[in-house]
């Protein structure tokens, strides 16, 4: 039986990590708490391995999954149960608190209406300064597969997409910015597959 290759993963240059991992500062021994709302990637624990930091994953996007099913299934769904769904899925201590934040594709994993609670649960968690890092869309119909990202170096992203898998939905920069308060979009620039790379800022 013949089964399908996975594709292998791909790099791609990036002008906003520099932004996200300021090198100067990591080198000089600053700490910097990282949260990883994606897998654990080996490229990202290698990179940070080199500095004094505390990586924190909490690889969301399969609960993600299922609360859309249950939107899906019940329309009603209250925000009280939305948010102890999305509480479960971050796992997070009352005082854990991050400097950076990778939300990769999340946003695109959740509905309008989920966007602001899940910004409600996550948002305390920011440091005053901290930068996150994540994609939209310019264009909402722009189709997007799934992928998972790795950080080679803070100019250099790896990727790994996943064949035939469609994100659940196309966010584009503004409909974020409208859905969630209490944060900036500092920075964004168009990839060549349609996605927004962009920088978010806590208010």
């Amino acid at each position: 039986m013949l089964f399908a290759k996975t594709p292998e993963p791909t790099a791609f240059t990036t002008r906003l990590l520099p932004e996200v991992f300021d090198l100067k500062r990591l080198a000089e021994g600053e700490s910097v708490r990282v949260i990883d709302l994606g897998p654990a990637r080996g490229e990202t624990i290698l990179f940070l391995g080199q500095f004094n930091s505390r990586y924190h994953v909490a690889d969301i996007v399969a609960e993600l999954k299922k609360l859309n099913q249950r939107l899906a299934a019940d329309e009603d769904l209250g925000d009280e149960e939305i948010l102890e769904h999305l509480r479960g899925a971050l796992n997070l201590e009352a005082g854990d608190t991050f400097d950076v934040c990778l939300f990769w594709d999340v946003f695109n994993y959740l509905d309008l209406r989920v966007l602001p609670l899940f910004a409600r649960l996550l948002l305390p968690h920011l440091a005053p300064k901290a930068r996150a890092y994540g994609f939209a869309v310019l264009n909402k119909n722009t189709p997007l597969c799934e992928q998972s990202y790795g950080v080679i170096n803070s100019e250099l992203l790896s990727v790994s997409p996943v064949p035939r898998v469609g994100l659940p939905f196309s966010h584009s920069q503004s409909a974020i910015k409208d859905a969630i308060s209490g944060i900036a979009i500092k920075q964004s620039i168009l990839r060549s597959d349609g996605r927004l790379e962009m920088i978010f800022t806590p208010l």
